[in-house]
Formats: structure tokens, sequence, C-alpha cells
């Protein structure tokens, strides 16, 4: 009987090693100003960086940033004005903005009144339990529950946000958009910072080639804004550009920078974000732009990609029906812009046809074609 008890409490304790933990252990701040990070910054500012100048000058003008809590609150943390402290707080008592409220409370605890946390926490404990199936959403949820430390909070994330979109990924699902990068890399650094967990173990096919994917699909040409030049993401709609949706995209693949330095793809993207023609000087993006850029981290030349080919050829086939590859060595071709996840029916030279499917970022791939070969290819069933 005492071995067969023994191996119940074995068991027992097997499980619990391999549960998860949702336990925050951190101190505050939590979100994304990390002691590394925040050492950075403040270093920055003793050097008077190009970006610290640049928020710092804009800090001084006395109009008000789009996103009062994030910029106030940050500014606050590195240059330790207590009244830009205060004035994120303020804003942050009278805003809906979830994300901007997990930010100060998390950013402003030295600052903040026993009765300012209370309702601030008030409004984070809302902001757990929000409605909203995007991304966006569920990081809001995730930021609010870690700046509370509620390990119910976290657990929820995972259970109700973040395993389902895995799993509908590896079914090759299209459930995460171009326009989601910026919340999915707050929601990987989060957890990384928070519970040692990188997210991206779920399925790293995914995340793998996500930098030169997202490197891929800007329109060719910079936007010129009166303030820098920006980087156009495609869409499949055709519209006037969105400066913000711009700045975030930028933001987002800084975030990538940042999450895994050392990657060949990071690495690549790091030398694509490095031209000063396009740091965000305007109000809505130098206090992102701040927080995330390293200009100190070793980047490579974007006109290396891909890393892995020896040489490729890349076509945008939303209205192509015939392609043919160019009279040299080619190893590899992509086809980028056809719809997601559709069959599509492909005749190449002296070959007979057959059936592929695009991937979730519509993109068909043709491996080791050779020269001068023509490419059909047609909508499937």
């Amino acid at each position: 009987m005492w071995l067969w008890i023994a191996c119940l409490f074995s068991q027992v304790g097997a499980q619990a090693a391999d549960a998860p933990n949702y336990k925050i252990y951190t101190e505050h701040p939590r979100l994304f100003l990390r002691p590394a990070r925040l050492k950075r910054l403040q270093r920055e500012r003793e050097r008077k960086s190009l970006r610290w100048d640049q928020f710092d000058a804009l800090m001084h003008v006395g109009n008000p940033f789009p996103q009062p809590g994030l910029a106030n609150a940050l500014y606050y943390n590195v240059a330790g004005d207590k009244a830009a402290g205060r004035q994120a707080v303020s804003f942050a008592l009278d805003t809906k903005d979830a994300y901007q409220v997990a930010l100060v409370y998390d950013w402003c605890q030295e600052i903040l009144t026993a009765p300012e946390k209370k309702r601030l926490e008030a409004a984070l404990e809302k902001a757990m339990t929000a409605p909203g199936t995007s991304l966006e959403a569920a990081r809001n949820r995730l930021m609010a529950a870690v700046a509370l430390e509620s390990e119910a909070g976290v657990k929820s994330f995972f259970e109700r946000d973040w395993t389902p979109r895995i799993a509908a990924l590896r079914a090759g699902k299209n459930v995460i958009s171009r326009e989601d990068a910026f919340p999915l890399y707050d929601i990987l650094h989060t957890v990384q910072d928070n519970l040692q967990v990188d997210l991206r173990d779920g399925y790293p096919k995914y995340f793998k080639d996500l930098a030169l994917v997202h490197l891929m699909s800007h329109y060719p040409a910079p936007f010129p804004a009166s303030e820098s030049e920006y980087r156009i993401g495609a869409t499949k709609d055709l519209r006037e550009p969105d400066l913000e949706q711009a700045a975030l995209s930028r933001t987002a693949e800084l975030e990538m920078v940042a999450f895994d330095a050392n990657s060949p793809e990071s690495q690549v993207l790091q030398g694509w974000l490095m031209n000063d023609r396009f740091l965000m000087r305007g109000m809505f993006g130098i206090p992102y732009e701040f927080l995330w850029a390293n200009p100190y981290q070793p980047g490579l030349s974007y006109y290396h990609v891909p890393l892995d080919l020896d040489e490729a050829t890349v076509f945008f086939g939303r209205k192509l029906s015939r392609v043919k590859l160019p009279e040299k060595e080619v190893n590899d071709a992509f086809i980028v812009g056809v719809e997601p996840n559709r069959a599509y029916l492909v005749e190449i030279d002296d070959r007979e046809m057959w059936e592929v499917r695009s991937d979730p970022g519509g993109i068909l791939y043709f491996p080791g074609l050779g020269s001068g070969v023509g490419v059909r290819f047609g909508v499937g069933r």
C-alpha cells in the first residue's frame, strides 16, 4: 500500500511540474520596460541620441501627443520627470484605452496615490474581461492581467485567446493578419518578460520567416510625409496610406528585432530598419521609435534576402496568369499577392499540370525551376 501511495504522489508531482505556470513574479515595470531596456534608454538620454533628442524636443513643444499616456509615462521613466508622470496618470484616469491604462499603471507605480491605484485597478479588472475577438483585444486583456498580477487573467488569455489561434494556424487558417503584427509582438514580449515562455515554440514554422515575410509585404515605393518617409504595407483594397498603421507596422518590426536579435532574419530586418530616413519623427511614432529601436544592434543588408537561397525571383501575382523566369540561373521562384489558402492549377513548361495551395500569406513557392522557365497558373477548385 505504501508503494502505491508513493507512486500516486509521484504522478501528482509530475503532473504539477508539467502544468503551465501563470503566476507573475516580476516587479513593476513589467510591460516592455524591463531593467535592461530601461537602463539602455536612460543611457540614450545621457548620450543625447538622435531618437532621444527628437522625443525630448516634441515633449517640450507643448502640443499633446496622440497617445499621451504612453508618451508621458515613458518620458517620466527615462528622464525622471514627475510632471510628465502626473500628466500620464491624469490621462489614464479619464480614458477607456486599456492599452495605455495598463502601461501607465505599470510604469507609474511610484507616483500613484492609493485612490488612483484603486481606480486604475478597477479599470484593468474590467479590461481583463472585455469582449472582442481581435488580437488587439487579446493583447489588452493580457497586459491588464500582467499589470495586476492576475494569475486567472493570464490563464484566461492562454485558454481563450492564444491556444485556439495556434491551433488554427497549424490548420492552415489565416487568423493573424499583417496588421496584427504589432499586438502579436506586444504579446510575445509580455509573456517572455514575465513568464519566461517563448510563445513561438507553439508553431516555430510560422514564426521562423515572419520577419522576412513582413519585410516583403511592403509596396516598393516609400511614402513621403512631412516628418519622415514611411514604408507602406500592401493591402487588398486601394486607399490612401494610413500613416498610423505604417508607424505601428514599423514598431512591430522593431519589436521583432528586440525579441530575437541574434537570428539571421532579425539581422536582415535590422539592416532595413536602421535607415534614418524612415525613423519615425512624428508625435505618434516617436515614443515607439525611442522605446524599441536599438541602433547598436548589428544588422545585415536586406539585399541579402533570402539568406537560405542562392538566388530567387519574386513575382507579384494578383493579376498574373503567366510568368517567365529570367534567363539566368534561378533556384527558386515566389509568386506573392495571390489569395491565401487557395488551390491553384499550375503548369510549367514540359511538365504536367498539378494543383498547389497558397500559404496563409498568399504566396506560391516553386523550388528549383531553372532559367527561362515559363509558369502558368489559374484558380483551382
